[in-house]
């Protein structure tokens, strides 16, 4: 009966404004996240409860409400229980997208305290080959670490950084992985982390971001992110920058330059990028001028 009470509570509210006012008023989000709770262990109860609870959250009051009622806590139950199955791990990982969207604090620091990041890291390895899962616990990881930085100690701790480049080779040709791995990568390396750089280094995120960069050139928000991680890792190392030049990060900085002429963020991260790269160094400068760049 719950799983079929959530999947018409779904269908009704999908895309209907008017059904999804109406089970919002009526304490829709908080008896959507009673049901979860209570039947946590039934998959077929919790994935439509969720897909259900997804359509009701819509804005902050929404997430602020499905927060207090304990969704986040729900959903990481969710993911060490239901380990193995896929189609879990997916849900819940877009249940954790969708109550930290735009770095909501409140539920972000939940997340963490419940060791929400740690869950994110297993699915990530555990469910490796499936893009899916891969792209909903990249952007998961990354809501939770955005301008947090209890959350980007804990994600250090994970090793999560190591698993985001793992998951960024192994699915290089997919955009919806690159840009929330880039996106990941550029908050946990900024702001002078210094243990975040150096983890990020010693894994090969300079060369996984190059790679994205050069892959993805026409996704804006790729190349913002990934220009902005180059930023991070190379400023004021020249060990750094030389290995960035290996990988071709001149020539994939000055390409977002000319293929995102409009967009303000990726160009002043690209500049940005590129001056760290070539600053003080001839050699580096001359790659500049044969890869397009006019003085």
């Amino acid at each position: 009966e719950q799983h079929e009470a959530c999947m018409a509570l779904g269908t009704l509210t999908s895309g209907n404004v008017a059904c999804s006012n109406r089970a919002r008023n009526a304490g829709g989000i908080e008896a959507l996240v009673a049901v979860l709770h209570r039947h946590v262990a039934n998959e077929r109860v919790y994935t439509m409860g969720c897909r259900a609870l997804t359509h009701l959250t819509q804005c902050e009051a929404d997430i602020k409400r499905a927060g207090d009622a304990g969704a986040v806590e729900v959903a990481v139950a969710a993911m060490r229980k239901h380990a193995g199955d896929a189609v879990i791990q997916e849900e819940s990982c877009v249940a954790l997208v969708m109550l930290t969207i735009g770095s909501y604090e409140i539920n972000q620091t939940r997340a963490g305290n419940v060791d929400a990041i740690k869950a994110l890291v297993a699915t990530l390895k555990k469910h490796s080959v499936i893009n899916q899962v891969q792209i909903t616990a990249c952007s998961a990881l990354c809501n939770l670490v955005a301008d947090h930085a209890e959350n980007t100690v804990r994600a250090l701790n994970a090793g999560a950084i190591r698993v985001i480049l793992a998951t960024m080779r192994r699915h290089a040709g997919i955009q919806q992985v690159q840009t929330p791995a880039c996106q990941f990568l550029g908050h946990v390396t900024r702001a002078s982390n210094c243990e975040g750089v150096a983890q990020a280094v010693t894994a090969g995120a300079l060369e996984a971001v190059t790679a994205a960069c050069k892959q993805h050139v026409a996704d804006e928000t790729t190349q913002f992110w990934a220009c902005l991680t180059l930023v991070n890792v190379t400023d004021g190392n020249m060990k750094n920058v030389a290995r960035a030049v290996k990988a071709g990060a001149i020539h994939a900085v000055v390409a977002a330059t000319y293929r995102h002429v409009g967009s303000e963020g990726v160009s002043q991260n690209a500049c940005m990028a590129l001056l760290n790269l070539i600053i003080n160094n001839t050699e580096y400068m001359t790659q500049a001028r044969n890869a397009g760049v006019i003085e």
